[in-house]
């Protein structure tokens, strides 16, 4: 089997007009895939990170917001590279997540392994989050 190159974008743009991987957008914003679960005592938030160094990830909390970002600076290595489809690449990415007021912000744990972010957020149980349902009309 040989790689060949095709030039295929004008029948593929075509096909979904809205697809940006096909239109080649340099400005597009890709996050990682996030799982968010909880149980009677912690949130758990997993982040998917493959290819990225425990290193490279930062985590901030502020105003009650949860920001995860990461940010490298591409290789010469790679600028020499000619990609016929590259999908699980991040330059860099930031994503922000208002967090419950339930959460004992200073016990907040972080881990990483096998390209996995899991952030622990224990729950303060002496604050009940409330919820309202809402009509809707």
């Amino acid at each position: 089997m040989s790689l060949i190159k095709k030039n295929e974008w004008f029948s593929n743009l075509l096909s979904d007009p809205f697809d940006e991987d096909k239109l080649q957008n340099p400005f597009k914003k890709s996050f990682p895939a996030v799982n968010i679960s909880e149980n009677e005592n912690n949130y758990l938030i997993e982040v998917c990170t493959p290819g990225i160094k425990k290193e490279d990830l930062k985590l901030d909390i502020s105003e009650g917001t949860l920001a995860i970002s990461y940010k490298t600076e591409v290789s010469s290595e790679e600028k020499n590279k000619t990609y016929f489809k590259k999908e699980f690449s991040y330059n860099s990415f930031e994503r922000k997540m208002t967090l419950p007021k339930n959460i004992l912000e200073d016990q907040i744990k972080a881990t990483f392994e096998d390209g996995i972010l899991k952030i622990t957020l224990p729950k303060d149980q002496s604050k009940k989050v409330d919820s309202t349902s809402i009509p809707i009309d």
